[in-house]
């Protein structure tokens, strides 16, 4: 699967409750080293819901540093909501399933 088969898909817990889309994938690079590339990339965290929007739009609490309005609104609208990828069960085209509180 392509990462970007992950985007738009729904994330479901456990018991088929919503938890949101998938608006962005978080990789580290800490996999076994692949030529001149270097160390692989590995999915560690699913971007999801309304924040996680904002977050793949660049409005995240954490890299906003004006206009004062902008900043404000992302502080009200707090962090962004990540799936960590260790709590994903089940991966079909249809949905993600995750042991999410």
């Amino acid at each position: 699967m392509l990462l970007s088969e992950l985007l738009g898909i729904p994330v479901v817990d456990e018991d088929g409750g919503r938890v949101g889309v998938v608006h962005d994938v978080v990789a580290v690079q800490d996999g076994p080293i692949t030529g001149s590339f270097g160390a692989a990339l590995r999915v560690d965290a699913l971007v999801v819901g309304r924040r996680g929007l904002w977050a793949r739009l660049g409005l995240s609490a954490a890299h906003v540093r004006g206009p004062s309005a902008i900043v404000r609104l992302t502080r009200i609208r707090g962090g962004t909501d990540e799936v960590p990828w260790r709590a994903v069960v089940g991966v079909s085209p249809e949905r993600i399933v995750a042991r999410v509180p």
